[in-house]
């Protein structure tokens, strides 16, 4: 990948001969289409490696320019992708950026930015490369509980999904993420070590996209690990907004408007959305409902199976349905739902995610199915509503028409599904704060008024929900005719119409709450810790931070040791300390420092990455093979190495050895597909 081999080209220049850089890798690079867009983390990858290139290769004239039909020189290049980098990165403090949140592509846009950041000599692509990085740890700290990603969020991955991700495991690309910034707040089982679970949805290449975050010399404001943790602030309600996808950061705002209200026990997410017809609908996990507990299961979804063949190939797609509308207030979710018999969308759409559902193209299924853990604390059916207590949170659902239970379709989830071609699932969730017990609850929400009228043209619900607020929501039916759809539902509380917040729909906004906002290009944390801001109004960003504390980025320090470089003889400033005691510490890399013998008894030092490499990461897949060894293996080396050995360590008090791997790929064997790849 581009800015992989930017990354290790820069680090290691010196590793490589003359004729090596210039006879072998440079006219692979001089060749290929480095300013061709593609999607947004295709975008980050080859513009950060075009402009790496060009400052290893100033004197350079024959790089291709795909979008003017010309050959240009590396000060041309290097002139155009900072414009379109500082144009696309400023465009996230406007309106956001469409792959939002992704569990599987964020990452990836981290790790062109770190290359981004630790390689350029560009002073304001480093600034701009901070304040990206800045707004995207922000968000995902917004956005984060317990290690889980409050919908709704973008592009899930396409792979069929056999059961829902548990919590425990770091099964999308985006936990280890987490697990690296947060790990402490996690469901995971050490913050020490950690896995990667495959058959996960997840693409394998993309598994080390989160090591080179480890390996970056960027930290997030340590600010921010206050947000993620949420234990000390109140109950927040938090909207934002998601474009559509426009080249350089061009797409129209409010493709997506989200909606998440955050409880120290729970959290409630759903979106509207705007879809295209010609590309695919919606890539959106469109509404969750997560609660605090030591479970591997913790999540409620309401959902229309558009995404599910007759053969049951794909149990549960995580996108959500052009027949499915939502309205949310706080706690509370009312879904509609209006399903045709036959798809008005077959034969419009992409065909290679058709492929998904074209056989209930003429047959759709007229059924809204609910999800809920079977390991829940207390379940009880009653008057047609399903009520779930964990610990001190109490959910409520109400299909309103009949619903049948499925208690195979899952090893640890049960399915309700409520038939009919209209239809409305009510929801509302508390805790203990506001009813003694679960059964004063119960009793609460039985003794509610509820209305709810399925009519075919324009299904509607009114609710006064246990917090005494009257929500009503009715459908807004789209002409599926069109190019593009809007499924937007009318909505009110307690009588007022809920117009859709115009500072989002024209570009001023990108997120509103009370810890953290993004607004008129400026981002502002504000909580009981400290305040940041970043503004963004003008050409190069300004940082400021209030925090109290001394070190205003992240750190690690206990659970990492000091880098090094890899198999160097030690000086007597070097004497390796055991690990166990009193190994250095700094947060910086994610790299500890142990002793080790090699055969001849010499001492050496090692150093090691406390995250487990398994077998598994290291198949014989080409292309995930290549990604490994662009991406993260030449990070690992140091100056004078040629090989790299990982020994992941399980626990730094642990004191033993849990996986080794040599990886035996020295620098002079990188191909040139590797580079460019």
């Amino acid at each position: 990948m581009p800015a992989g081999a930017g990354w290790i080209l820069t680090q290691y220049w010196d590793k490589f001969t003359e004729n090596e850089r210039n006879s072998i890798i440079l006219p692979v690079l001089r060749n290929a289409n480095l300013l061709s867009h593609g999607t947004e983390n295709h975008f980050l990858i080859r513009y950060v490696g075009a402009h790496l290139f060009s400052q290893l290769w100033p004197n350079e004239n024959q790089w291709i320019d795909s979008i003017r039909g010309r050959r240009i020189t590396s000060s041309e290049l290097a002139q155009f992708t900072k414009t379109k980098l500082l144009e696309t990165l400023r465009s996230y403090y406007s309106k956001g950026y469409t792959e939002h949140l992704s569990p599987n592509y964020l990452p990836v846009h981290f790790y062109a930015l770190h290359a981004l950041y630790n390689n350029t000599n560009d002073p304001e692509l480093k600034a701009a490369a901070d304040a990206a990085m800045t707004f995207h740890v922000a968000d995902m700290a917004a956005n984060f509980f317990y290690g889980q990603t409050i919908a709704p969020y973008d592009r899930v991955s396409p792979t069929p999904v056999v059961d829902a991700p548990k919590n425990s495991q770091l099964n999308n690309h985006i936990k280890a993420m987490y697990w690296l910034y947060w790990a402490e707040f996690m469901n995971t089982p050490s913050t020490q070590t950690a896995s990667f679970y495959p058959n996960a949805g997840a693409r394998d290449e993309a598994k080390h996209f989160a090591v080179t975050s480890a390996l970056s010399a960027w930290r997030p404001p340590a600010l921010l690990t206050a947000l993620a943790d949420g234990r000390n602030l109140a109950p927040y309600t938090l909207k934002s907004t998601v474009p559509t996808f426009g080249n350089y950061g061009t797409g129209a705002p409010s493709d997506t408007l989200r909606t998440v209200y955050r409880d120290e026990r729970f959290t409630v997410g759903s979106g509207i959305f705007q879809q295209r017809i010609d590309n695919g609908l919606s890539e959106r996990m469109g509404l969750e409902i997560a609660y605090k507990t030591t479970d591997s299961q913790n999540t409620i979804v309401f959902h229309h199976p558009y995404w599910r063949g007759n053969s049951n190939q794909y149990k549960w797609m995580s996108r959500s349905s052009p027949f499915q509308q939502n309205v949310q207030h706080e706690s509370t979710i009312i879904s509609l739902f209006n399903i045709p018999k036959a798809d008005p969308f077959a034969g419009r759409t992409r065909a290679d995610w058709e492929k998904f559902r074209d056989q209930n193209r003429n047959q759709l299924i007229q059924q809204a199915w609910i999800r809920y853990p079977k390991a829940a604390d207390e379940v009880v059916e009653t008057s047609g509503w399903v009520f779930l207590r964990e610990g001190e949170t109490y959910v409520a659902i109400r299909p309103w028409n009949p619903y049948a239970k499925v208690t195979n379709e899952f090893p640890d989830m049960n399915v309700l599904r409520s038939s009919g071609a209209t239809n409305a699932i009510i929801s509302d969730v508390a805790t203990v704060e506001q009813f003694r017990t679960f059964t004063q609850f119960r009793s609460a929400v039985l003794a509610a008024p509820l209305k709810v009228n399925l009519n075919p043209s324009r299904p509607s619900v009114s609710y006064r929900n246990v917090r005494g607020d009257t929500i009503t929501a009715q459908w807004n039916q789209p002409d599926y005719s069109a190019p593009k759809i809007t499924s937007w539902p009318t909505a009110t509380v307690n009588g007022v119409v809920q117009a859709q917040d115009p500072d989002f729909l024209n570009g001023r906004a990108v997120i509103k709450s009370a810890p953290l906002t993004v607004a008129n290009r400026v981002l502002t944390v504000k909580l009981p810790a400290g305040q940041m801001q970043v503004d963004w109004r003008n050409k190069i960003p300004v940082f400021s931070d209030t925090t109290s504390s001394s070190r205003s980025r992240a750190s690690y320090s206990s659970r990492v040791t000091k880098p090094g470089r890899l198999r160097r003889s030690p000086t007597s400033k070097d004497t390796p300390r055991n690990p166990k005691n009193d190994s250095p510490v700094d947060r910086v890399t994610g790299l500890s420092q142990a002793a080790t013998t090699s055969a001849a008894s010499e001492p050496s030092i090692t150093w090691t990455k406390t995250v487990a490499i398994t077998e598994q990461q290291l198949e014989p897949s080409t292309h995930s093979q290549w990604a490994y060894t662009a991406n993260v293996l030449p990070l690992l080396m140091g100056d004078g190495c040629g090989l790299s050995r990982i020994d992941c360590m399980p626990d730094a008090d642990a004191g033993q050895l849990m996986n080794s791997v040599d990886i035996n790929i020295p620098f002079g064997n990188a191909t040139p597909s590797m580079l460019a790849f």
